[in-house]
């Protein structure tokens, strides 16, 4: 498989095509290019035609985000988040970008070459002396419904001699996966290759325990948007009694949006397994983590 994708495609319904949004936005037969446009919506029907191909123009890159041990103080894993670099609106939000790319198929190309490009770096970390690295990457619902997804990550993992275990897929609690078969199915055959299940934006989404009981987790991870109410009671409470539910489950807990000493101490208190947050570091670029890990270390065991 090369880095853009191999053979990972999938069929797209014609109205989740590119086509069909920009007939959704401006309607059949029209020249949406036209100051007749509203800019907003121009601004959004150009993203949708510019992310294809995105990749292969240079214009998409890998940040990556360190994950903590809170007692130990160390780096012990990295989350890969993909970044767009638009040539003229400039840094584009995942947020903005990737339902876009799931609405026109171009999550399946893009979704590959970030898994393989995070594997890659992965290993070069582990070859560097940082061996006990894992890696999180977020996986789309989408990416899920491709045949041959499961086959195509072991391929990656054994072109580059990298444990299984090493490697972290986060899936959101969302209908798409949950009352999908075919995307239980694969998570279930990912998990025996000996990947470790996540479920990402934990606590905001739509059925979080009936999500626990059907899909097979590992863990789970707190979102941001609850870490940030951390000081409010209801929202204190709410956390606390997720991480106790989670630890009851034999679950591992990861809490991402850390950004005071504060949170950091009833986090710890809470015996969290992971954290994230601008406490610690922001998402860089390779080259700099490299050097964060060469002068703090890593988790070495």
């Amino acid at each position: 498989m090369d880095n853009e994708g191999g053979g990972w495609q999938a069929p797209v319904n014609a109205k989740n095509g590119v086509d069909g949004m920009v007939e959704e936005f401006v309607g059949k037969n029209s020249v949406w290019e036209t100051t007749k446009v509203d800019p907003a919506v121009r601004r959004k029907l150009q993203l949708i035609k510019d992310l294809q191909g995105a990749q292969k123009r240079g214009e998409m890159h890998i940040a990556y985000q360190p994950k903590i041990n809170p007692y130990k103080q160390q780096i012990v894993g990295m989350e890969a988040l993909v970044r767009w670099e638009h040539p003229v609106y400039g840094r584009i939000s995942p947020d903005e970008f990737i339902p876009f790319a799931e609405r026109t198929g171009t999550i399946i190309p893009l979704g590959s070459w970030v898994i393989r490009m995070a594997c890659l770096q992965l290993k070069k970390w582990h070859s560097a002396g940082h061996s006990q690295l894992h890696m999180a990457i977020n996986l789309s619902a989408y990416q899920l419904q491709v045949e041959g997804f499961v086959e195509n990550v072991s391929q990656i993992l054994q072109e580059l001699e990298l444990s299984a275990n090493f490697l972290q897929f986060e899936v959101t609690e969302s209908a798409d996966i949950y009352y999908n078969q075919i995307g239980i199915k694969r998570l279930h055959e990912l998990k025996r290759l000996g990947i470790q299940i996540y479920m990402d934006d934990f606590g905001i989404g739509y059925s979080a325990l009936s999500c626990l009981q059907r899909m097979p987790v590992d863990g789970i991870k707190i979102d941001r948007a609850l870490t940030k109410q951390l000081g409010k009671d209801s929202v204190y409470q709410m956390m606390k009694a997720m991480i106790q539910l989670a630890q009851g489950l034999r679950l591992k807990v990861v809490v991402e949006g850390v950004d005071s000493d504060e949170k950091m101490s009833i986090l710890k208190k809470w015996h969290v397994h992971e954290v994230q947050g601008f406490l610690f570091s922001q998402p860089f670029p390779p080259d700099e983590l490299t050097q964060l890990l060469d002068q703090i270390g890593g988790d070495e065991g």
